[in-house]
């Protein structure tokens, strides 16, 4: 259990304010003042700079803050499974908008079994990972990038991620293609923050092409949407092959041959780092 001046520590940093921590402390602006200075002290780093009337949160500052937070975090959910005198009767959990499609299903018949309330919240990979951070999630179905530092991970799967088109594009009939010859086509992508997104921005930063290349583009948030506009040939997209399995399998959609995207990821079941329930995640990992 961390001291007062650990969370004055934690609402200066939100706040960016001595002023206004005082006020949520309900406490005077110098009683901060003095908490941390003596926090500082005690722990030998600098954690604020501060000249009259900017404040900057040192580097050494902000990754204590992250810890904190993260520790506050876990701290709750653990007290929460000590007091309660019975097995925990609700689980909430986040996913992508593309694994809430081809992942999420199993995983929440699963875990019905064990309990009276599941709840899975689907949003991009950021938005799902600030939700950890604020104890909103216990756990989250990603296969986007995150920070490793901050997050434990167990590898569920490893998935291929692919480029298709309808099966009425003429690209389909050619056994090779390269990124010259998909410019002019529209493209269709999941929005800035979603793991999609950033594997194929990443991908292309590695061909030397950005969205701008391409001659139109389509952005939606809703993964659905985007493999009926691909079936329907408004565009071409990339995405997870799992995604994309039932209209492959049809021959609705295609998978165009493109080498140089050679790309297999990890699917993983994320969770904050060092977490007390680490072992439990573990358990469900493994059943899916």
């Amino acid at each position: 259990m961390l001291d007062k001046r650990y969370l004055a520590f934690t609402k200066l940093v939100q706040t960016q304010s001595y002023t206004k921590t005082a006020e949520l402390m309900f406490v005077t602006q110098s009683a901060v003042s003095q908490q941390i200075k003596t926090l500082e002290n005690d722990l030998g780093i600098k954690l604020v700079e501060y000249h009259q009337p900017n404040l900057t949160i040192t580097q050494q500052g902000l990754a204590l803050a992250d810890f904190i937070n993260r520790q506050s975090v876990q701290e709750q959910q653990l007290l929460t499974d000590l007091r309660s005198t019975e097995a925990p009767t609700e689980i909430i959990f986040g996913a992508t908008h593309s694994l809430a499609i081809s992942l999420a299903p199993r995983l929440i018949a699963q875990l019905q079994e064990n309990f009276s309330k599941v709840e899975c919240r689907v949003d991009n990979t950021t938005a799902i990972l600030n939700k950890i951070d604020q104890g909103d999630l216990q756990f989250a179905l990603l296969e986007g990038n995150f920070d490793r530092q901050k997050y434990d991970s167990i590898v569920i799967k490893k998935e291929a991620f692919i480029a298709v088109s309808s099966s009425k594009n003429p690209l389909v009939d050619r056994n090779s293609l390269n990124v010259q010859d998909l410019l002019h086509e529209t493209l269709i992508l999941r929005e800035n923050g979603s793991g999609t997104r950033d594997i194929f921005s990443d991908w292309a930063q590695s061909q030397n092409i950005s969205l701008s290349d391409f001659e139109k583009s389509i952005e939606i948030n809703e993964p659905t949407s985007i493999l009926n506009l691909v079936e329907q040939n408004v565009g071409i997209s990339f995405m997870y092959e799992s995604l994309s399995a039932m209209e492959l399998k049809s021959g609705s959609l295609k998978q165009l041959q493109l080498p140089s995207l050679n790309l297999v990821r990890d699917i993983s079941l994320v969770y904050l780092k060092d977490s007390y329930f680490a072992n439990q995640y573990q358990d469900l990992a493994q059943e899916l």
